[in-house]
Formats: structure tokens, sequence, C-alpha cells
């Protein structure tokens, strides 16, 4: 590498070379990679895919490629090339979808989210540029367009599902009951149980970690979010008895607000309380980094056994995912890896502390792209609106052009507000950053 070095700049060849087509097919000197850089990116913006992937192929194994900036290039050109390919695909599979709910879920879950996990990752590895990615810049700006008409082409499927099927779908299970179905019984049969309410685990993020949960019998069941997809409101739906006892209130500060039994559980120490109410002494709860640092030697695992010995259900919360996203900048998403390596871990130390069941679920998934503009506006919807957010607003009032009404009856929300808004394209009511939830989408 050296000597390479030092011959090109002996011999100025990245100048003399400048207007070579063809330097072959080995990359010996520096200037030579990037040239190939350049090659597979003119090849992508003409939709040359296989000549593309030939070159990118080609230079997996390139001495210029090993490490650093120039290896992280190329996987985001990997990624924008993989971005691509799947957007081409699920258009050609959205063509010959069936018209039910359930198919296009299905469809979601098998194909379609291939899109969500590979524009993810590039994005994820745009954020770890320390010097920039201007050499292929015009391929991150190409993915970023395809995946916002994507995402809108999705949401053109979508939407006239919901306002035929209502919420949740039909055949679909709703996330309200899964304390119900899930965690309840395995306690009835004897089973000491980890209930972890992670928030912000979007499919993608849940398919990744059931296919590294090793050792383990992993089922993964698609559920419909309760809506309005904000945390407060989610997490408490996945509180025991959630479908009977949970309901939107409004306050005397004219804030909608979820209510368990007549109880506010808009906090976290509220929620932790329904829990201590239900199972009594039976119960442990702890958020999901504390867990991990109280059990993280073999002598603090043996005093945690001890100090759960009459624990048969050990409440487990995480809030990374999501302020990971909220923060002041969305390249903080590129720690989510992070994150979801520390799931595992606690799933696993969980197992090895003899709960017999793990059961994980989420408040709501998350749209995610890094654009300028970070999405066009809506207008906002004439009416009174208790709920304001950046994807929905729940109150009394009508739809505009760019947005589409539903009735919070039809949606499942249990609260006496008439009226649930959301965009019907990838917009938002107010400006922010590009990571968005609370509105209705596949993600």
């Amino acid at each position: 590498r050296d000597e390479a070095n030092a011959i090109e700049q002996a011999l100025n060849l990245e100048s003399e070379c400048h207007e070579f087509v063809d330097l072959g097919q080995t990359d010996t000197f520096a200037f030579e990679e990037k040239n190939f850089l350049r090659r597979a990116s003119v090849a992508i913006r003409a939709s040359q895919w296989d000549a593309a992937r030939d070159i990118l192929d080609a230079h997996k194994t390139s001495l210029w490629t090993e490490e650093g900036e120039r290896r992280l290039l190329w996987r985001i050109l990997e990624l924008g090339l993989e971005t691509l390919e799947n957007i081409k695909r699920s258009e050609i599979q959205l063509l010959h979808i069936g018209s039910s709910g359930q198919e296009l879920c299905a469809l979601y879950d098998s194909e379609l989210i291939k899109v969500d996990r590979a524009y993810r990752e590039l994005e994820e590895a745009t954020a770890q540029t320390l010097e920039g990615y201007e050499e292929i810049e015009a391929i991150v700006e190409a993915t970023r367009k395809s995946y916002r008409a994507h995402f809108n082409l999705l949401q053109s499927k979508f939407l006239p599902v919901v306002q035929r099927e209502g919420w949740p779908l039909n055949e679909m299970k709703a996330n309200v009951a899964s304390y119900d179905e899930h965690v309840a019984p395995a306690l009835r049969d004897g089973k000491r149980v980890v209930y972890f309410l992670i928030d912000a685990l979007r499919l993608d993020l849940a398919q990744d970690l059931e296919s590294n949960i090793h050792d383990h019998q992993v089922r993964r069941i698609p559920a419909c979010a309760q809506l309005p997809c904000v945390t407060k409101f989610g997490m408490a739906s996945l509180l025991p008895e959630a479908n009977a006892k949970l309901r939107f209130e409004t306050n005397a500060a004219d804030e909608i607000l979820p209510s368990y039994a007549g109880k506010d559980v808009g906090t976290r120490k509220a929620r932790m309380e329904i829990f201590d109410a239900t199972l009594n002494d039976r119960v442990s709860t702890s958020n999901l980094s504390d867990f991990i640092g109280a059990t993280k030697t073999k002598r603090a695992r043996e005093t945690f056994i001890k100090k759960t010995a009459d624990t048969d259900l050990l409440v487990l919360t995480s809030v990374e995912l999501d302020s990971l996203g909220e923060g002041t900048h969305t390249s903080n998403l590129q720690h989510i890896p992070a994150v979801m390596r520390e799931l595992q871990m606690a799933i696993a130390r969980c197992a090895e502390l003899g709960y017999d069941t793990a059961v994980i679920g989420t408040d709501h998934g998350f749209v995610w792209i890094e654009d300028a503009d970070n999405g066009s506006l809506c207008d906002t919807p004439p009416g009174q609106w208790p709920l304001k957010k950046r994807r929905c607003y729940l109150g009394t009032g009508e739809e505009t052009t760019g947005t589409v009404r539903f009735t919070s009856k039809e949606l499942s929300i249990p609260t006496a507000a008439p009226s649930f808004i959301v965009p019907k394209a990838l917009s938002t009511f107010s400006k922010g950053n590009g990571y968005f939830h609370e509105g209705l989408s596949l993600q």
C-alpha cells in the first residue's frame, strides 16, 4: 500500500489518468478505487444495476476498501443500490396484491419491509461518515427521493384499506390484548415471565432481533398498534386488562391522557404502579440499562436472583430507541445497533437468571427520512384538537385536502373525542427532524 501511494504521488497518476475511462479490473492505486466508486455511482444513476453490482462485488476485497471512510462509502453505495432494488421489486409486488389488509400486512412482513431495513441502514451508515460522502451524494439523494415516493405509494394502498376495514384490520391482532393473550396465560401456567416494553421497536428491528436469538424457541406475532401512536398511549395499551380498563380522557387542561380504571397512566411510574397493584410482591420492574448493570457480574447475578426470588413477572422498559430519534440530531439513530445488542443481551441474561418466557412488546414503530425539507407540511385542519402531534390530530374537526379523517370509534380509540386525522402522504403538521411516528402507516 505504501509503495503504491509513493508511486502514484511521484508519477502524478491521478491527474495523468484523469481522461482514462477503462483502467482494467484491479485497482493497484488508490485513485483507481475512486474511479471504480464513481463508475458504480454512474451505473446506479443510469439504472444499470447489474453493472453496478458487478463493480461492488469485485471491490469488496479491494486493498483500498478494507477499512475507514473508503469502506464506509462503498457500504453506503451498496445500501443505496439495495434500497432502490427493493423499491423496484415492491412496486411490482404491489401490483398483484389483494384487497385485504391482512394480505398487505403479510406482504409488508415478508417483502416490503426489506425497503425500510436497507434504507435505515443507509442512513445509519451516512451518519457515521466523518469526512462526508460527497462522492456518492447523488446516490444518497436519489435513494431518499425514491424512498419518499415508495412511502407515499404504500400510503395510497394502506389508508383506503383502513377506511374499509377499520382498525385493527380484519383478522389481525390488536396490540391492546398483548398482556392478556401472552403474559397472563404464561403466569397462570406457573412460568416466570419477563415482559419487555421496548419503545419504537419497529418491525425490521424485531425481525433482526428474532433472527439473532439462538437456542430458544421464538414466535413473532404481527399486531395493530394502539392509535394514536404516541408513547404514553401505546405503552398504556400493553398493561394488564387494557382492553377493558383503558380510556383516553380529556382533563381540565384540555389535554387527552391515558386513563386506566380512572387512574392517569401517562407516565412510566404510573404504569409500573399498575403492575404492582395487579401482581403485588410477585412483580419486579426496572429499566433495561439498570437491569444490565445490576446483573453484569456473576456475583451481581447471584444477588439479583436472591432479591427477586419471589418474582414471577419481571417488567423491563426501554426508551432508548425512541430517544435516539426524538433527539436534536437524527444522526443519533446510527446508535440503533448498540441498543439492539443490549436488548439481545438482556434476553439471554433473563434466561440465565431462570425466567421461562420473554414477551417483547412495543408501542409504535417510526418513519425516518433524513432530508433537507423533512417532509412537506400539511395545512392545520379546522376544529378543536386536545391532542396535536406532528403526524396526527385527535379531537373534533374536519379533514383538509392533504389529510384523511377517521372516527375514533372505527379505529378503536377509546375516547369521546370523535375525530382522528392523519396526513395522506409523508408530511407533517409542524416542522421538526426527519424522525416521525404518531401517524397511521405500515411502519
